[in-house]
């Protein structure tokens, strides 16, 4: 969604809470993440009484396929055409939470949170993008504080595994060492990650997102080595089986945890604190150091940005990549999953592990980002304002009940989280490896049988 080059609007008017006649407003849901929000928020609200049922919208460009997209509901979600600023502005002012699902949001996300904060909206993404989320919080977070407007970043698979792994091991330790994470997942890709993957090796900001502290969270004692990214394999200091390689979440994943820590710590009225001196570390495990090397390649092209982008851009054209607004279709989405075990130990010295299981990315980041918009849309009290991440915006709340509560849209696996004393046994570990292989193997022979690997999701199967 790009909107139209406007000056900034003026200030206008807070609306009065009894206005805001809709609880969220799903923006980009005709888009592939998109229309599976819709999917599942639609399927939460109608297990509700209707008597109970959160009014709702939904937001995008295209009037046609927005409508196609309400008339697959079960419940009747307000229809919103919006094109440019003032009716962003406008839209923003008639609910109480904006859920964004438009992409890139580097490219087009700014005037979302613009809106949102300019009218004390509370505002949810699934981002990843962190050159983008260094921009939005040095420019919004002391306004939305100001506001009370909670923005709140990448609340989808890239963050929200880690984010609950690690607030519930402090809950249980108190402050924190050490924490370490071994993930673990296979999936699919959907056109509008690609795109963003391509917008991000477009630009050329990109060295404040390098530093491991660009989102806050900085100590004196930090800036060791377990603070940098991974930039060679490694046999792990507590499983030494184990050979470490970067995991597709590690470099957003572990910033935004540094985050949280930073957040409570400046929090005086909150006692939940994750460790002065807490070390982060996010890999993805193997049981080869030649499988782990493979993979470190694959986060270290040396190959020129410029030519990567081609390359992504004639797959896309030959058909062997997706363009946006397709992806994993309902039953390629089933081979998919992740298994995520967290290790920590806190500042006592006690240890405990937690791990948890979800199916396909896209599902998670719906069911997560949809989970935290009823959070927002269903507060009384006094709201932390800022741009926030996950575990802070939602300490003290039924977030990770919710999530763990309702499968995607009713009919898939259910996002599982279980806390244990003590670390995990090493067969723990070697069966989450050997898991994510099987899968692996077991869905690349259904895709070369012919399942699809992507297509238009099912409420936009007839869109215009």
């Amino acid at each position: 969604m790009d909107f139209d080059e406007l000056d900034a609007l003026d200030p206008v008017e807070v609306p009065d809470e009894a206005a805001r006649d809709l609880a969220l407003v799903i923006l980009g849901a005709t888009g592939y993440t998109g229309s599976l929000m819709v999917e599942h928020l639609d399927a939460v609200l109608s297990m509700q009484p209707e008597s109970h049922r959160h009014q709702w919208g939904i937001a995008g460009r295209n009037i046609g396929k927005l409508q196609n997209v309400a008339s697959n509901c079960r419940t009747e979600p307000r229809v919103f055409h919006v094109t440019d600023n003032a009716q962003l502005s406008h839209m923003a002012s008639k609910c109480r939470v904006i859920i964004s699902a438009i992409g890139p949001y580097s490219v087009c996300g700014e005037d979302v949170v613009e809106a949102c904060v300019q009218n004390s909206t509370h505002y949810i993404d699934v981002t990843g993008e962190l050159p983008w989320m260094c921009d939005i919080i040095k420019k919004y977070h002391d306004r939305a504080k100001e506001q009370r407007s909670m923005i709140v970043l990448s609340a989808g698979n890239v963050c929200a595994p880690d984010e609950i792994l690690c607030y519930s091991l402090v809950k249980k330790l108190g402050p924190l060492r050490v924490y370490r994470e071994y993930f673990s997942q296979f999936g699919g890709i959907s056109g509008g990650t690609l795109q963003s993957q391509i917008a991000a090796l477009c630009s050329d900001d990109e060295s404040q997102s390098k530093d491991p502290f660009c989102l806050g969270g900085r100590t004196t004692s930090n800036d060791r080595p377990e603070d940098l990214d991974c930039d060679s394999v490694q046999a792990d200091e507590m499983f030494p089986f184990v050979y470490l390689a970067p995991a597709y979440n590690s470099s957003t994943g572990s910033r935004v945890l540094r985050r949280s820590c930073a957040l409570f710590e400046q929090d005086e009225g909150t006692d939940m604190k994750y460790g002065d001196e807490v070390s982060i570390i996010i890999r993805e495990g193997h049981l080869h150091k030649s499988a782990a090397e493979q993979q470190l390649q694959q986060f270290s092209s040396e190959l020129p940005k410029k030519e990567v982008v081609e390359a992504m851009l004639a797959s896309r054209e030959k058909g062997a990549l997706p363009w946006p607004g397709h992806g994993p279709p309902a039953e390629t989405r089933k081979l998919y999953g992740a298994e995520v075990i967290a290790v920590a130990q806190g500042e006592s010295g006690e240890w405990a592990h937690a791990r948890w299981t979800s199916g396909c990315a896209y599902e998670v980041s719906a069911v997560a980002s949809v989970s935290g918009a009823l959070v927002l849309a269903e507060m009384q009290a006094e709201c932390r304002g800022g741009v926030l991440t996950p575990a802070y915006a939602f300490h003290g709340t039924t977030w990770i009940d919710r999530i763990q509560a309702v499968p995607f849209a009713n009919s898939s696996q259910k996002i599982s989280v279980e806390l244990r004393e003590g670390k995990p046994s090493e067969e723990a570990l070697k069966s989450q490896v050997s898991e994510r292989n099987r899968r692996m193997v077991m869905g690349q022979e259904k895709l070369l049988r012919g399942a699809k690997a992507w297509a238009k999701p099912v409420l936009c199967d007839s869109a215009i």
